[in-house]
């Protein structure tokens, strides 16, 4: 798929600027700024040289300096040249109707710009406008390369509990898309289990198997889920095979909570809990030293 043609003019400016900055592997903001000041030096009419400045500045959380910036640079050319940027300022800074304005002007220019569209999913989010929200995070799935699990979580969340079916859907087509991401597939487990879908559940933890890497973590999630669907005897020995994996591992608070847990599971599936001095749980291993 061919890049919107802001996205890529987006993408050559900063090209431009980290091939000026080789001088580091991995340029500072100050490198960065004082590279950006040599450009507008030799070239100080130039827009596009005083939007990255200000993006740049934005990014570090000058939100004044940006801001200056950006009115620098609307006077120098085109106008709305600096909205994307004016609506990622605004919204970083907390003024989401100001940030919907600008990405709102943006859109009607360059409709493609999977960036806009998901900065301005955000901003509508924060407003409490679910449908735009959900409108422009699918715009934005569908346009981006590379979309992040983050902000597909953040759109099945706006559903979770006002249409979980639809949440359902949208998490799973992150997971189509994205492969098995633990975050989407773990609140997809707590939805199917808060609407009573309990062997679903189990069905879809049991899938985070290879990337939880078969742990304690999961294996306790795994039991939880069993004893939850009536398979207790399946259930314990999963939370017995649990601590034996934690037994091998080094203490700490995480493992600690593990523990606490399975006693619980165990309880509440009317076993005895089998609870031993930590001194034991290691076998003298110089990793629990």
């Amino acid at each position: 798929m061919r890049a919107p043609a802001a996205v890529s003019a987006r993408a050559a400016a900063f090209a431009l600027l980290l091939a000026v900055a080789t001088v580091q592997a991995h340029p500072g903001a100050d490198l960065r700024l004082d590279v950006l000041d040599r450009l507008i030096a030799q070239k100080p009419g130039a827009q596009d040289l005083h939007i990255r400045r200000a993006a740049l500045l934005s990014h570090e959380g000058d939100f004044d300096a940006a801001q200056a910036e950006l009115e620098r640079s609307r006077r120098l050319g085109d106008p709305g040249a600096i909205d994307f940027e004016l609506g990622v300022l605004e919204f970083r800074r907390g003024r989401f109707a100001e940030a919907q304005a600008a990405l709102d002007r943006w859109l009607v220019r360059t409709p493609r710009d999977p960036d806009a569209l998901l900065y301005r999913a955000r901003a509508n989010s924060e407003l409490g406008q679910t449908a735009r929200a959900l409108t422009d995070y699918q715009a934005h799935f569908a346009l981006a390369a590379a979309p992040n699990p983050g902000d597909w979580l953040a759109a099945a969340r706006l559903l979770e509990h006002e249409d979980p079916q639809r949440s359902l859907e949208l998490l799973d087509a992150g997971l189509q898309r994205l492969g098995p991401v633990a975050s989407l597939q773990e609140l997809a487990v707590a939805i199917e289990r808060r609407t009573g879908r309990l062997d679903r559940a189990l069905v879809r933890w049991e899938a985070l198997g290879e990337v939880l890497r078969h742990g304690p973590a999961w294996q306790v999630g795994r039991a939880d889920l069993l004893l939850a669907n009536g398979r207790a005897a399946e259930g314990l020995q999963v939370l017995a095979n649990a601590e034996q994996q934690l037994d091998a591992l080094r203490p700490t608070p995480a493992r600690e909570a593990l523990r606490a847990r399975i006693t619980s599971l165990r309880g509440d599936a009317g076993a005895v809990p089998q609870v031993r001095p930590a001194a034991e749980r290691c076998h003298g291993e110089p990793a629990c030293a």
